[in-house]
């Protein structure tokens, strides 16, 4: 159950510099509705 811990951890509370210092799912509901920025978006 180690990385189900981990995985919380990560998801919920770690700060990521890329997502302006928000954990993923912060940064997820803040951008969901009204779109993500354009900035942040992945070129392949």
């Amino acid at each position: 159950y180690e990385i189900d811990e981990f995985m919380e951890f990560y998801n919920y509370r770690r700060y990521h510099g890329s997502l302006g210092r928000m954990s993923p799912v912060k940064f997820n509901e803040k951008y969901k509705d009204i779109g993500f920025p354009e900035e942040m978006a992945l070129s392949l």
